[in-house]
């Protein structure tokens, strides 16, 4: 279907529409582009997917036909769809995402579940110990906002380099009700949490660290290298600059048996297991790995 020759003819039916679309996508060497057509098409009509099958062979209003003949130009220039219809789902959680921030990833549920089971373990055991979390390069804030959600005697500190991407997590953290327990800080790294006197005092630190290598930036998918904020992603010349300075830092925050989650890169787990091990305050835990079997987060424990 050919959309200047439907635009002429009127607005196609949505199956039609979907039909183009799906072609026009995967001309565009996009993998998924049955599913991405389906999802923008929702985007454009504003309806669930279960509205959307019903009426799978009405026709489209031409107002939600344009709307949809533009968003999907934008997915076949490589536009990521979470940031077209501006929301990415994470721990069954719509966070809101734009450019500015990192767009969540199935991988960090990983890390995410770790970290709420390891909160929860506490408050179970009817411990004292403090729920104080700091989420480190929090982005969009959905480790932050997700652990605060899930686990109501957390507090959590989050930071971020950029102001920005703050801005989009304080939102998130009001959309999901937790505000009043997900405390931002702009600054690198652990030094803007200083003045909040949480030095020995953090039972949980969690970090989805940069950890792309310069010399994997090219092969880097065109929907990372040029749209989200490299600065979320890039690592340092071997992918592991942050790795080395959370690590470093993290000790002078965690209380006695406190733990550190980050996650990692391929192939990274037994280089950041040395870095752990060398340093001389944790007590390496484990490898947590995800569904397929990759090495996908470390988990570390202060000394006691």
């Amino acid at each position: 279907m050919n959309a200047q020759t439907e635009t002429a003819q009127g607005a196609p039916l949505a199956f039609e529409a979907v039909d183009w679309a799906t072609a026009v996508l995967s001309s565009s060497g996009i993998d998924d582009a049955r599913t991405d057509a389906e999802i923008l098409l929702r985007f454009a009509v504003g309806c669930d997917r279960a509205r959307l099958y019903a009426a799978f062979r009405e026709k489209l209003d031409a107002s939600h036909w344009q709307h949809y003949q533009t968003v999907v130009q934008r997915r076949a220039l490589r536009e990521p769809v979470a940031y077209i219809i501006g929301l990415k789902e994470f721990m069954s959680l719509e966070f809101e995402v734009n450019r500015d921030v990192l767009i969540p990833r199935p991988e960090t549920e990983r890390l995410a579940d770790f970290a709420i089971e390891f909160l929860q373990e506490t408050v179970r055991a009817g411990s004292a110990l403090s729920q104080t979390v700091m989420d480190i390069g929090t982005g969009s804030g959905c480790l932050a906002v997700t652990i605060a959600k899930r686990v109501p005697a957390a507090t959590v500190y989050a930071s971020d380099i950029s102001e920005a991407a703050l801005v989009v997590a304080e939102r998130n953290a009001m959309q999901h009700g937790v505000a009043d327990r997900v405390r931002f800080r702009c600054g690198n790294l652990y030094e803007v949490f200083v003045k909040d006197g949480l030095q020995r005092k953090v039972r949980l630190i969690v970090a989805n660290p940069p950890y792309v290598s310069r010399a994997e930036l090219q092969e880097l998918q065109p929907e990372i290298r040029w749209f989200e904020p490299e600065i979320a992603y890039l690592g340092g010349d071997d992918g592991l600059l942050f790795h080395r300075k959370l690590v470093m830092g993290g000790s002078h925050f965690l209380a006695d048996g406190g733990v550190m989650v980050l996650e990692l890169g391929c192939g990274q787990a037994e280089n950041v297991r040395q870095m752990v091990l060398s340093n001389g305050h944790y007590k390496l835990i484990e490898i947590l790995t995800d569904p397929a079997g990759n090495e996908r987060a470390i988990v570390a424990r202060r000394g006691e």
